[in-house]
Order: structure tokens, then sequence, then C-alpha cells
């Protein structure tokens, strides 16, 4: 069996088989399958002519796709952000620089041979032959020349694809900032009118309390006090998750708001002068798949 998905995307992968003799599936698991297995790859039994055996199967393969479609890293940004490469030297960046380095690079070459043959034949007095290298070495001149245009052409696109990125990134900050703020401050009204009720809980018990023992009714007084004491402990513990909630809110729009300044502050030092240098060397937000759904593609 050939493994087309590679080892690290083997998890999403969703092994069919029609209804078999336990052996079988036994013999199919260690074999043929044992590769996507151990990758974290889900092996399935389908009952022939069943429909809810054919739709617990696409619910599994529509949920792996959503997993893997959220958690996905683009090449170019785990290249940017792990190794710090340049986009320029990311494997995307070789690949669309390489033809005009390649070009750049042999004219060089050959304007370095003909230079060296001009030189060879002004030491002979070769006019002749000097002459028409000269000729050789101008046609030679205006390839190069316009092989560097179209270079600073693409260093132009990349830089526009660069300043698209920044703008992203800003925008999905901004989002992000005011969708999670709301939602702190909505949870936080919710926690207040819960400890209100809390309080007003507490009340009710030490009122029924004091009536019940007023009437004498011990037995009344301890049911009562239980019921109160219960209904007193539930909300304390809707409280306790409440703060909890928030608590954890706060602190995950503490750590993307870290991130994101991160990212602005690398995206900053990306000047126009740098890119036209060599490109900056931006962080992209490729650890955190919270950015990969905010961003979208830069060309977008």
């Amino acid at each position: 069996m050939w493994n087309l998905s590679g080892d690290s995307q083997a998890g999403g992968d969703l092994q069919l088989q029609q209804q078999q003799e336990e052996q079988r599936e036994q013999e199919l698991a260690s074999s043929f399958w044992a590769d996507v297995l151990q990758g974290g790859g889900t092996m399935m039994k389908h009952t022939t002519n069943s429909r809810g055996s054919a739709l617990r199967i696409l619910d599994e393969v529509l949920e792996n796709s959503q997993r893997r479609h959220k958690n996905m890293v683009l090449a170019i940004q785990r290249e940017m952000v792990d190794l710090h490469l340049p986009v320029v030297e990311t494997t995307a960046g070789r690949h669309i620089n390489q033809d005009l380095t390649n070009l750049r690079d042999q004219l060089q070459a050959e304007l370095a041979q003909t230079r060296k043959e001009i030189r060879e034949a002004q030491e002979k007095h070769d006019e002749e032959t000097a002459r028409y290298l000269k000729g050789i070495e101008q046609d030679f001149r205006l390839k190069l020349q316009t092989s560097e245009a179209e270079n600073q052409e693409l260093r132009l696109s990349l830089e526009e694809v660069y300043r698209k990125m920044e703008e992203k990134v800003v925008k999905a900050l901004e989002q992000m900032n005011t969708e999670t703020k709301a939602a702190i401050e909505a949870k936080e009204d919710e926690l207040r009118d819960m400890e209100s009720s809390t309080l007003y809980i507490a009340e009710e018990v030490r009122k029924a309390q004091r009536a019940a023992e007023q009437r004498a009714d011990l037995q009344e007084s301890e049911r009562k006090k239980k019921e109160m004491q219960e209904m007193k402990a539930e909300y304390e513990k809707m409280l306790r998750d409440m703060k909890a909630e928030i608590a954890a809110l706060k602190l995950n729009k503490e750590k993307k708001e870290s991130t994101g300044k991160k990212v602005l502050s690398s995206l900053a030092s990306g000047t126009a002068s740098g890119l036209a240098s060599g490109i900056a060397s931006a962080v992209l937000p490729g650890k955190l798949s919270f950015f990969d759904n905010l961003m979208g593609s830069p060309f977008a």
C-alpha cells in the first residue's frame, strides 16, 4: 500500500472496508494499513447496504477534514517562523526566484568569459576579434540589465504581498480584541448576576432557618436548611466555573495580544529598503493556528 499523504498527515486518513471476519481485520490492521493506523489513522467497518453505517463514516471523514484544515500550517509559514528564513529563501521564494537567478548567474559567467577573451585578443593585437567580442559583451550587459530589472520586479511583487499580509494581521488583531473583550464583558455581567443570586439564596437560608426555629419545628428547619444549602452550593460551583472561564478568556486574550505584538514588530522591521536588499525576515504566525484562520491568503 502506498502512503501518499505522508506520515504527518496520516492522522486524517480513513480506511474503509466491508464487514469481514475479525481475523481479516487484524491482518489488514497489522499489514496493509499498519503505517496509517500507527500514524493516527482510523479504520472503520462498513456494514453492507446500511445507510447508518455509511453516514457514520461520512461524519468521521468531515470531522477529520475540519480538524486537519483548522490546524494546517503552510510550509512557507513554518520556514519563516521556525527557521527565520527571509521570503526569498523559503522553498516557495526559491522556486519563484530560481529561473531568474539561474539566468543571472549564467549571464555573469558568460560576461566574465567574454571579458577574458577580449583581454586575450587585445594582448595578441587581434583588433577584429576584440571588436567582435566587445559587441558580444555589450549584448550580455543588456541581457544582464534585463535580468536585474526582472529580479527587482519580483522583489516589488513580494513587497506587495508582504504589505497585504501586514494589513490582514492588523485587521485580525483588531477583530480578535473586539470579540474577546465583548465575550469577557458578557461573562462578567453574568458573574455579577450569579453573585447577587448567591447572596440572595444565602439570606433565604438564614430566614428559613430562623422561621423554622421560631416554630420549634426542628425537622422542618433541617429540611429547609439542607435544601437551601444545596442550592447555595450549586450556585457557588457555578460561580467558580464562571470565574475560571473568565480567567481562561483573559489569559487567552493576553497570549494572543502578545503574539500579535511580536508579529507586528517583525512586520514593522521589514521596511521597503530591507525588502529591496533581500526581503525582510518577517515572522509569520505559523505557530498559532488561530492566525491561520484569521489571516487567510495574502493574495485574497
